[in-house]
């Protein structure tokens, strides 16, 4: 499959949400683009789902780590210039 032509960087704003996040992912896994995030991204989205109450720390970091495993290619780090 050639991959799509669109790079998406998801930001914790839209992973927080279980339906965007499930959306926008399933969207990635479709082909409709590709997903980007960086560690800084995935760990305020953790931070965000605990301090919330949304998951405790154990689920949200499986979530984290299905994540990473299902989206291998999402990771990217930040430049300096």
């Amino acid at each position: 499959m050639v991959p799509a032509p669109f790079v998406v960087v998801l930001d914790a704003n839209v992973l927080f949400p279980f339906t965007l996040r499930d959306t926008l992912l399933r969207a990635a896994a479709a082909g409709l683009y590709q997903v980007r995030w960086s560690p800084m991204i995935l760990d305020e989205m953790e931070r965000n789902l605990v301090s919330t109450g949304t998951l405790d720390a154990p689920k949200a970091a499986r979530l984290r780590e299905v994540m990473v495993v299902a989206c291998v290619r999402a990771h990217v780090e930040a430049r300096t210039p």
